[in-house]
């Protein structure tokens, strides 16, 4: 126990190592993961080969290669605005995540950067079509847009564009590599305000690009977007020294097994997401089918009752014709009584007469 007491975790650059402390002396028993654990990264950068198990469109890569390295979240920058490298003196992360607490979280990991302390853009992967892609991207785009603090100018609202890197069509009539979007009239076009800005970046049409694409480089984040192997990710980071820095710390991650770690289990939470919202899409729907059949029994059943009811009202009518048939019947029957009565007294007043002409004859 004494021994145990005596023994600390020591943690440097280099890994993890034990040392053991009696009196005064220290002395090193062990280290651990250290130089060789750097070796085998650099290693791993060096011989990665075959399929990427996590690209750069996984939404957590993403947002860790940005969050890590300010040379490709600046050359990202530049190449979506079209910048030079030189107009772009600062950029800062907004939203920095804890990736541990993001799992068993929904939470998106959209890469929202203020540049030069006075534009701020919100970037964000999407590689399934969602119904409700346009409504999003304008919500996420307004809430880019509302960063005046409590209090401000309205002058001092940022410049917000939200740019959304999309692996589907969607404007499958129109498509286009990198569309950019602004309020305008629809009559002569006049921009109602430049500050305001939704771009939307296609990678299936990158043979859409433009001159203007090739020149800032957006073609090439495209391709490393889209890129499946490492050896694709290789050619793609000897272009520049931004797209090498891409390729390390993509790399890296990947050779992480704690990053692995949390990539893998965030991966395994959207899917379950995505298969409990099916579900519930479905159940939903079911829901929707299950209401409408509700409603066309009650309107069936309304129905029925209406006819039941004019039914009854043409029995009541029924009735109410016999029991007149039956009241007329009854007058007849009176009527024939006193016919009868009548035809009787008729025939013995004759019969009288009879006798009377009879006995005149006679006489």
């Amino acid at each position: 126990m004494l021994f145990a007491k005596q023994m600390f975790l020591h943690v440097s650059v280099y890994g993890c190592g034990v040392i053991n402390r009696r009196g005064s002396g220290v002395t090193k028993v062990r280290q651990e993961g250290g130089i060789r654990g750097t070796m085998e990264k650099t290693k791993a950068l060096a011989e990665a080969q075959g399929k990427i198990r996590y690209t750069l469109m996984n939404d957590m890569m993403f947002h860790m290669v940005m969050s890590k390295s300010k040379k490709a979240l600046t050359g990202l920058v530049c190449a979506l605005k079209g910048l030079q490298p030189s107009e772009v003196r600062s950029v800062k992360l907004l939203n920095p995540v804890d990736y541990n607490e993001v799992l068993g979280k929904h939470i998106v990991l959209d890469v929202r950067v203020e540049m030069n302390n006075r534009e701020v853009l919100d970037i964000e992967i999407q590689v399934g079509k969602k119904d409700e892609w346009i409504n999003r991207s304008m919500l996420y785009l307004c809430r880019t847009f509302d960063n005046l603090g409590a209090s401000e100018n309205y002058k001092k609202i940022k410049p917000a564009t939200h740019v959304g890197i999309v692996d589907f069509d969607l404007f499958p009539e129109q498509p286009e590599f990198y569309a950019r979007y602004l309020m305008m009239n629809v009559k002569n076009h006049n921009v109602y305000t430049p500050n305001f800005m939704l771009n939307v970046l296609s990678l299936r049409h990158i043979d859409k690009a433009t001159e203007e694409d090739h020149k800032s480089q957006l073609v090439y984040w495209a391709k490393m977007f889209r890129a499946k192997t490492w050896e694709d990710l290789k050619l793609l980071a000897g272009q520049s020294g931004v797209f090498e820095e891409v390729y390390s710390k993509m790399a890296k991650v990947n050779a992480d097994a704690r990053q692995h770690y949390l990539m893998e289990a965030h991966e395994k939470y959207l899917h379950d997401l995505a298969g409990a919202q099916v579900g519930l899409k479905e159940s939903r729907r079911e829901l929707r089918k299950a209401k409408r059949e509700i409603k066309e029994y009650k309107q069936e059943i309304e129905e029925h009752k209406q006819e039941l009811e004019a039914n009854k009202q043409e029995l009541e009518a029924s009735k109410k014709e016999i029991e007149a048939n039956k009241q007329e019947l009854e007058a007849n029957k009176q009527e024939l009584e006193a016919n009868k009565q009548e035809l009787e007294a008729s025939k013995l007043e004759i019969e009288e007469l009879r006798r009377q002409l009879s006995a005149l004859q006679g006489a």
